[in-house]
């Protein structure tokens, strides 16, 4: 099959149909894309020439990923807390990071693919959490740090995986890239990803200021998304920490009123985000699986999973204790954060990406990584969410009346934003 758009509707319409699928059982649909781009990979519909010409749309997913995240970030979520909650976020993220790294490098004796594999455990995915509250209209100390914590997480992945990256490719390619690659280059990515996201956020508020149609707002907005991944693109900075950047400036920036903008944009971009994800799983190489590297592979998505989840949980309940949180803080904020999603996913097709090009001994490690993450952010979107309805419920929260940070999707758009949303790793 030769025809781009076949492919691209036969992919569409299967991870509709297995989306469906999965959540008449209770599984998130981003599990159903996922399943889907592994099928059209087996029947070889999805062929690896049709993913590098559909590329693209990884990129402006990527995009819209940092950008839903940076919309999460609102000043009245930090206000009066903002110390007390980054100690939590810092001391999970790296004990997921730490614990997740030192488990892989005793199996593969890799610092880098160990480093790598850190990195990304570190990210969490707000939106099935998010829907959690919204369903059972949570209220409480534990709901009140989630979205801060959940958001930051994603932050401190994205930055931790560019250092790691540069890591990776100064131990593989020392002869071409010397310690700049290490130690400057990462901080020059990480702040000229942000300024070039908060330029675009200040250039977008102030258009909004003077426009009043939230038709043309949102054609604006659209616009600068595809845009700004395209420059980040050019320049070889970060498209998700610009976007993250992007998606700060006018989720504090815009109006309230007019705040209707980010909704729709999320409404147009669902089917990119439904691609990518189908894209995502038909990369996911499940020939690792088999053979001599095997039982490597699913011992490290073992030790992934279970060493991030005690990570997570441990680290959440040293920084509540540290910052003298409440007792349902300490106990049940960790059990909160195991889904993970869209930023995880993104940065490993990134690393497999860059892999690939070297060759050799980096493109297996590669491909060893997406597969890894992308079977353990299917299993993480089906455990996650049960996880954290039952911490919210044993913290007593359930049920309290949504918490004022947190605003609620309209009814009338939930079911389409919710493809979106579940990105948000």
């Amino acid at each position: 099959m030769e025809n781009i758009p076949i492919v691209i509707g036969i992919g569409l319409v299967l991870a509709f149909v297995a989306s469906k699928v999965f959540k008449r059982f209770g599984v998130p649909q981003v599990v159903g894309f996922m399943a889907a781009g592994i099928l059209l990979r087996i029947l070889g519909i999805i062929t690896p020439e049709y993913i590098d010409t559909l590329g693209v749309i990884f990129t402006l997913a990527l995009g819209l990923i940092g950008y839903n995240i940076g919309l999460e970030l609102k000043t009245s979520i930090l206000r009066g807390r903002i110390r007390r909650i980054l100690l939590i976020v810092v001391l999970e993220a790296t004990s997921a990071f730490w614990i997740v790294a030192l488990l892989v490098f005793s199996v593969t004796q890799q610092m880098y693919v160990a480093l790598i594999l850190g990195s990304i455990a570190s990210a969490t995915a707000p939106a099935a959490t998010a829907d959690v509250i919204w369903d059972h209209e949570c209220k409480g100390p534990v709901t009140e740090s989630l979205m801060f914590v959940l958001a930051m997480d994603d932050i401190i992945a994205v930055v931790l995986t560019n250092a790691v990256i540069a890591f990776a490719l100064f131990h593989l390619t020392a002869a071409t890239n010397g310690l700049f690659s290490v130690i400057i280059s990462p901080l020059i990515m990480t702040g000229g990803s942000i300024l070039v996201g908060v330029i675009f956020g200040i250039v977008f508020t102030q258009f909004v200021k003077i426009e009043e149609e939230k038709g043309v707002i949102v054609e604006l907005e659209l616009a600068l998304v595809i845009l700004l991944v395209g420059v980040v693109d050019y320049l070889a900075f970060n498209d998700i920490l610009a976007a993250i950047a992007f998606g700060v400036i006018v989720g504090n920036g815009v109006p309230q009123e007019k705040q209707q903008g980010p909704q729709m944009l999320e409404v147009i971009m669902a089917p990119i985000v439904m691609l990518f994800f189908v894209l995502a799983g038909a990369k996911t190489n499940l020939s690792v699986f088999m053979g001599g590297l095997g039982g490597t592979v699913i011992i490290l998505t073992i030790l992934y999973i279970g060493g991030r989840t005690f990570g997570k949980v441990v680290g959440a309940r040293i920084g509540g204790i540290l910052t003298s949180s409440e007792p349902t803080v300490k106990k049940y904020l960790g059990i909160c954060l195991l889904s993970q999603a869209g930023v995880a996913l993104g940065l490993s097709v990134i690393i497999e990406s860059e892999f690939s090009v070297l060759g050799g001994e980096a493109a297996l490690f590669g491909s060893i990584i997406l597969s890894v993450v992308a079977i353990s952010t299917m299993f993480l979107e089906i455990v996650g969410p049960i996880a954290a309805k039952w911490g919210l419920a044993k913290a007593g929260e359930v049920g309290n009346g949504r918490a004022d940070c947190i605003e609620p999707i309209p009814a009338k758009s939930s079911e389409v934003i919710e493809t979106s949303k579940e990105i948000e790793s």
